[in-house]
């Protein structure tokens, strides 16, 4: 059973979480991130707009980083620093390679678009940064840092890649 437990500490608990990609495991992360954000006073509607960008970087590690293989493990970790929420999700795939363009609704609703590919347009338009790690040869992971208020616009996503980790 997936549990939720705190590692160590710097200006606040870290939090640690290993899950298998099943959709039990996912309700049961989603819903920890929501309490986290309320705890820690963002609104509701923002704690809302914070567990749709994390679902969506746990569902992207699923879906792309272990092709949906719901018996791999997705490590997720997350912590406060002042005000903000950093919320990290590391699978064991090769990485994004380049930032998909933010989605056309209009095209989309037309269907001139295909339906999917709305998650990382939502972890831009929620998180106050977004960071793509590719760490070769291990994996990928996203961090994303969360403020009290959403970004005004959708923000520039950063992709770095270490090696040799």
């Amino acid at each position: 059973m997936p549990f939720l437990y705190p590692v160590c500490a710097r200006e606040g608990d870290v939090w640690e979480l290993r899950l298998l990609g099943d959709a039990r495991s996912a309700r049961r992360f989603s819903a920890r991130i929501l309490r986290l954000c309320v705890e820690k006073g963002f609104s509701v509607t923002r704690a809302e707009e914070v567990r749709t960008a994390v679902s969506e970087a746990f569902s992207n590690a699923l879906r792309h980083g272990h092709g949906g293989h719901p018996d791999l493990p997705i490590l997720v970790r997350a912590w406060e620093d002042g005000e903000a929420l950093f919320v990290e999700v590391q699978d064991g795939g090769r990485g994004i390679r380049e930032v998909p363009p933010l989605p056309d609704l209009s095209r989309k609703m037309a269907g001139q678009e295909r339906p999917s590919g709305w998650g990382v347009s939502l972890m831009r338009s929620f998180a106050t940064e977004v960071t793509f790690i590719i760490r070769r040869p291990t994996g990928h992971l996203v961090r994303l840092r969360f403020e009290p208020e959403a970004p005004n616009s959708p923000v520039t996503p950063t992709i770095l890649t270490v090696e040799g980790e």
